[in-house]
This record gives structure tokens, sequence and C-alpha cells, in this order.
């Protein structure tokens, strides 16, 4: 998939994340920080996809959103300049789709 508009994109995530933070519903706030985060990632602007990741990730691990962590460590992989933390990341990440059986995903962690 290619991004064709990636201000765009970044202002309805933007929004997006402006809207749930009224709301209880964590996993659309940890898929639009993870969207958010990886518009960034494609801008090769990780310095700032980097806080939406982490704090995509701690979200998921207090609401046990596997998706979400899993998408926020594959995204975080491809920011890493370390490549042994990078495949460290691809591989946690792999496990959490093997886990919730995201075939879909699985292959793309590959």
């Amino acid at each position: 998939m290619q991004l064709v508009l990636p201000d765009e994109a970044i202002v309805t995530y933007s929004n997006a994340l402006r809207i749930l933070t009224q709301t209880s519903d964590v996993q659309a706030r940890v898929d639009s920080l993870n969207g958010l985060a990886s518009v960034y990632k494609y801008l090769n602007r990780c310095d700032e996809a980097a806080p939406l990741l982490s704090q995509g990730i701690h979200l998921s691990e207090q609401s046990a959103y596997v998706e979400g962590k899993a998408e926020a460590l594959m995204i975080s992989s491809y920011c890493q300049a370390d490549l042994l933390v990078a495949l460290q990341m691809a591989e946690e990440s792999l496990r959490l789709w093997q886990s919730v059986n995201n075939r879909l995903e699985i292959v793309r962690a590959y």
C-alpha cells in the first residue's frame, strides 16, 4: 500500500487522537497512535514516531491489546538504528501476531 497524501494523513490521525482522548476506547487510540507513527516512519521522521509508538505500546500492555502492541513493535523496528534491536522488535511482533493467529500480519511480519 502506498501512502499518497501523508500531510492529510497526519492531520486526520491527529484529529482522531484529539477526539479519542475524551473517550475510553483504548484500542482506537492505539490504532491512531500507530497510524500516525506509521506516517512519520514513511516520511523518515522516526524521531516524531518514537514517542507515539512508546505510548501505543504502553497503552496496549495496560489493556491487553495484543494487536496494537504487535503493530507498534513492527513500526518501531523500522526506526531502529541498531539492527539487533530492530530484529528483536520484529521477532516479538511476529510472536504476538502468531499468538492471535492473524495470518495476514504474520506474513507481513516475516
